[in-house]
């Protein structure tokens, strides 16, 4: 086989590797169609449990908008997080907004598009200062750490 060909083939192996990586990071722009990658718990009657921190890969909207949806129940709030709980977002490692949530339910729309401009995908870690083990406060057998209850991210 001579050189020429040997570097044709590498060429088509490299290729189709960057295809198949890309492939393999492909996510939509919502959190049902995002690329989970840690923190996330599955989906209980419309909301997804999240650890104190939670990863996920975003297709990048048209707006530059960050969406959050989500619930604290009226005991943890009050009695678990003593009213204060912070949420924090970074895109890439940045931060992109900070968000004291109140009790029950909360929505929080930012405008992200400084962060996102020019990008097709980005990863979303959301960050919150508490979190609580459900069975060592023995309030039910449940081990996980739960932080809060998102029903939905957009990244619109």
């Amino acid at each position: 086989m001579d050189l020429k060909k040997i570097a044709v083939f590498v060429g088509l192996v490299l290729l189709v590797s960057g295809f198949l990586q890309g492939c393999s990071r492909s996510a939509g722009n919502t959190l049902d169609s995002a690329r989970l990658i840690s923190g996330w718990y599955e989906k209980e009657d419309g909301f997804r449990w999240m650890a104190k921190t939670a990863k996920a890969d975003f297709k990048v909207g048209h707006l530059g908008k960050l969406h959050i949806e989500g619930t604290i129940m009226p005991k943890v709030y009050e009695q678990i997080y003593n009213k204060k709980i912070e949420l924090r977002a970074f895109l890439d490692d940045k931060v992109a907004a900070t968000f004291t949530l109140p009790e029950g339910d909360f929505i929080f729309e930012k405008e992200v598009s400084d962060q996102v401009k020019g990008k097709v995908m980005v990863t979303l870690r959301l960050e919150l200062n508490k979190s609580f083990i459900p069975s060592s406060l023995g309030l039910s057998s449940d081990q996980r750490e739960l932080g809060v209850m998102i029903r939905n991210v957009i990244l619109k």
